[in-house]
C-alpha cells in the first residue's frame, strides 16, 4: 500500500509539473535575399518580404496570430548604396498594427490552468490522505 501511494504521489508531482506554462522566445532568422521568394533588387537595393505562415506564427510567437486577423510579415532592406532611405509604417500602402497591439490580443492568461492543475493535485492530496 505504501509503494502505490509513493508512485501515484510521484505521478502527480509530474502530472503538477507538466501543467506549469512556459515560453521561450525565438528569434527570427536573418532573411537572406537570395533564398527568400519574394526578394527584389533595384539600384543596389535589395528588398526581401516573407510572408508567415500559421506554422511560422507558432514557432516564432506561440500564437496563431494569422487566426486573430493579422498577418505577419518579415521584411529585410539590404541597401548597398551610399545613399540613405527610410522605411516609415506610414509610407506602406497596406494597413500596419503597432506590435503592441497585436501583442495584447494575442496574450493568453495561464491563472485558468494553473488553478486547474492546483485544484486537482488537492483532491489527489486529500485523496491519497484517506487511502492510508
Amino acid at each position: 500500500m505504501r509503494c502505490s501511494k509513493t508512485i501515484m504521489t510521484s505521478f502527480f508531482i509530474l502530472l503538477l509539473s507538466y501543467g506549469c506554462a512556459s515560453y521561450e522566445a525565438v528569434s527570427l532568422p536573418k532573411l537572406q535575399p537570395e533564398f527568400a521568394a519574394n526578394s527584389q533588387k533595384i539600384n543596389d537595393v535589395i528588398m526581401s518580404v516573407k510572408i508567415f505562415t500559421k506554422d511560422d506564427c507558432k514557432r516564432y510567437y506561440d500564437a496563431d496570430i494569422i487566426e486573430l486577423g493579422y498577418q505577419p510579415i518579415q521584411v529585410s532592406v539590404d541597401n548597398e548604396t551610399k545613399n540613405y532611405y527610410l522605411l516609415s509604417r506610414t509610407g506602406i500602402n497596406q494597413p500596419t498594427v503597432p506590435p503592441e497591439e497585436v501583442a495584447k490580443k494575442a496574450y493568453r492568461s495561464t491563472a485558468g490552468r494553473v488553478d486547474l492543475w492546483v485544484s486537482g493535485g488537492m483532491y489527489m492530496a486529500s485523496f491519497s490522505a484517506s487511502c492510508s
